[in-house]
């Protein structure tokens, strides 16, 4: 039953945090280590195929280090400044200024470069069609996060076999978010951007207005009460004893908020969550957006012994008691903004460990974003 962990660590988190959260994602690659942001501008000419690649650790790529490669094979390295829309590239010798403007990629004369092995390469001079792509992790107190063309997931989770799949899937939509109040009602949707086949494009660039910021700190002990799942398919009711530790909050009178981010569907008009996590055998992870009035740490680990009981719909069967002894630690440090919680969670039938981080753990699979497809409200 894996589902039960993602409800788990959003009851802990929630609950201890005392806001609510946005659930987020990464480009889901299995070769990407680093939260760097990076842009790719590819053309071809005469037959061969370019691929310029700029990275950088911040969010705006004004500046970083780029390879070009050539048919795959990289011809040449160093860094790179944009302006506008120039891109000036170091290389041995004298430096070479693209310009990409209307879609077009402009290559000036004499733009030599020093192959990583010492021999050099002329790129051919003229105007040619350019494809650019983005990606832009969120750095910790942005008040501005952008997202471009990560790929949705449907997914789908067998109650039968226990186990989900995912499908990569082209529908499109507007995307919103909502936030909670004090009271936990919910606000009216805001758009933030779109999805276009499949391919996830906003910019979560909304301040929330005082009245949607809440007060930090649920005491350190999560939430007890019946939690309902978010496919439809069971209801839990929770409880807790032996509880000990203490989660600290500096300064303690630190607010915020969080926020569903959800799209429309341009077909069906229906409203569809949107989340972003991983799932293996034993371990469960996710990362989420929270945003904060100010500088905050939080830190602290507490244990407790957690009773779940499971009541299935539409299949008795499969009701069930579980008792876990959990342990929750949390390593946060927030600037005031958006900020990025990283959740990792080991886990067996007796035991459970369950981490809350502000930097992405190391070993942290590649995170996705997905969906389950029904109407939430």
């Amino acid at each position: 039953m894996k589902n039960t962990f993602k409800l788990f660590g959003i009851i802990v988190l929630a609950a201890v945090i005392g806001f609510s959260l946005i659930s987020c994602g990464e480009k889901p690659e299995s070769t990407q280590q680093t939260e760097r942001a990076t842009v790719t501008y590819s053309w071809s000419d005469e037959g061969d195929n370019y691929e310029l690649v700029i990275t950088d650790d911040s969010r705006a790529i004004t500046s970083g280090n780029y390879e070009l490669k050539k048919n795959g094979e990289i011809i040449g390295s160093g860094k790179a400044t944009i302006a506008g829309s120039d891109i000036k590239l170091d290389n041995v010798g004298s430096p070479v200024t693209l310009t990409v403007s209307g879609g077009n990629i402009t290559i000036p004369s004499s733009a030599v470069i020093k192959n990583p092995n010492g021999s050099t390469v002329e790129l051919t001079v003229g105007t040619k069609p350019v494809n650019k792509e983005e990606h832009n992790p969120l750095p910790s107190g942005s008040n501005s996060i952008r997202v471009t063309n990560e790929q949705l997931y449907k997914e789908v989770w067998n109650e039968e076999t226990d186990t989900t799949t995912y499908t990569a899937i082209n529908n499109s939509g507007k995307v919103y978010i909502r936030f909670w109040d004090d009271d936990y009602e919910i606000s009216s949707k805001t758009q933030i951007g779109t999805i276009n086949n499949g391919k996830i494009n906003f910019n979560l660039n909304v301040t929330p207005p005082s009245s949607e910021l809440t007060e930090a700190g649920g005491g350190g002990i999560p939430e007890e009460g019946i939690f309902y799942d978010e496919g439809g398919n069971y209801e839990v009711t929770v409880t807790h004893s032996n509880v000990t530790g203490e989660i600290t909050f500096n300064p303690k009178d630190t607010k915020g908020t969080g926020a569903y981010i959800f799209f429309i569907d341009d077909s069906t008009k229906n409203e569809y969550r949107l989340s972003c996590y991983y799932e293996g055998i034993d371990t469960w992870g996710g990362m989420y957006y929270t945003y904060v009035d100010k500088n905050v740490k939080i830190s602290g680990t507490m244990s407790f012994t957690e009773t779940r009981e499971f009541e299935y719909y539409d299949n008795p069967a499969l009701n069930e008691t579980e008792i876990r002894n959990n342990s929750v630690t949390y390593n946060i440090s927030f600037t005031k903004g958006w900020n990025v919680i990283y959740q990792m969670e080991k886990f067996n039938q007796t035991s459970s460990t369950l981490s809350f981080t502000s930097a992405k753990p190391a070993g942290m699979p590649t995170l996705q974003w997905s969906t389950w497809f029904y109407n939430e409200y």
